[in-house]
């Protein structure tokens, strides 16, 4: 990349692992007013660079009114790669524009970032990009908790244990009841990394016990609502993993999960116990869900224990 002349400060950011990047607050030199475009930036931390595509709001700031503007910026990145934020260049009509970070710049958690963003976008130019950064800050952002239940609905995503595939994937084995068909998607979460978790993809599974305890409230058609999902490069150390479960009305809850790191080879025998495939299901359920789950778990075991056949 070209050099670029500094042309502004990062005041304060934070990184989001539920909107799965970085939001900037700063200011911008008065040159760039470019209200008519998503630009290119390149985010730079102390372990890489990326290029991602930003959404920016401009705003008035008096203690830099002679010099620029304010911002309130989110790029799509991924700390785990980059590391803390070093500097931000945009890219926009064929200029580029570096802002670093100043003296006093300040990382904030994902609650004081969200909340200070939202309180400067009152102040911002009224357009789409205003609309839009408005938009996804008003998300509901994962805080550790189950809201699930919160939403009042017929709605029950429960797991009974999780496998850790290594060296960043997870087998999922748990039950899902939705007899009104409210759920719109489901996406598990870790970190910036998110899977979507499609119930038309995974083993199916007998489960007497939940059917007992829900048949009569709901009249279920079939006692399979068991299920098995392969979650593949997600993990991220330290990071929790949650499920994000969206409605068809836009509302989303969230379920906190908590792998035991149960793999190798106890994981495979207790797998294979477990369930069992119909002929249907066998090539497809092999092939995406219990095929890559278990390639993951033997090499681990090998790993650990040398050849094991």
């Amino acid at each position: 990349m070209q050099d670029v002349e500094h042309a502004g400060n990062i005041d304060v950011y934070g990184y989001s692992p539920s909107l799965g990047g970085f939001l900037a607050i700063g200011w911008i030199d008065l040159t760039w007013d470019d209200q008519f475009n998503s630009p290119a930036v390149t985010m730079t931390g102390e372990s890489d660079r990326i290029i991602a595509e930003a959404t920016v709001a401009l705003f008035a700031r008096e203690d830099v009114e002679k010099l620029g503007n304010g911002f309130v910026m989110f790029a799509r990145a991924d700390e785990s790669r980059i590391g803390p934020l070093a500097s931000i260049t945009i890219e926009s009509n064929g200029e580029f524009y570096k802002l670093t970070r100043s003296e006093s710049c300040k990382k904030y958690s994902e609650e004081q970032i969200i909340a200070h963003a939202k309180q400067l976008l009152g102040q911002a130019v009224p357009n789409q990009f205003r609309a839009r950064l408005h938009e996804l800050l008003e998300r509901p952002y994962y805080q550790g908790n189950n809201t699930l239940d919160e939403l009042q609905l017929c709605v029950h995503f429960e797991v009974d244990n999780i496998y850790f595939c290594p060296p960043r994937g997870f087998l999922i084995l748990g039950w899902f009841l939705d007899p009104f068909g409210e759920v719109s998607r489901i996406r598990v979460r870790c970190g910036s990394s998110v899977c979507r978790v499609d119930p038309s993809t995974w083993i199916s599974v007998r489960r007497a016990d939940v059917v007992q305890g829900f048949a009569a409230k709901y009249g279920l058609p079939n006692d399979r609502v068991g299920f098995i999902a392969y979650v593949p490069e997600i993990h991220h150390p330290g990071e929790s993993i949650y499920a994000e479960i969206e409605m068809r009305d836009g509302r989303i809850g969230f379920r906190p999960l908590q792998p035991a790191f149960f793999s190798g080879l106890p994981a495979i025998k207790e797998l294979l116990g477990r369930f069992t495939l119909r002929s249907d299901e066998l090539k497809e359920g092999f092939d995406d869900v219990f095929g890559p789950a278990v390639e993951f778990l033997y090499e681990d075991a090998g790993a650990e224990q040398g050849v094991l056949f």
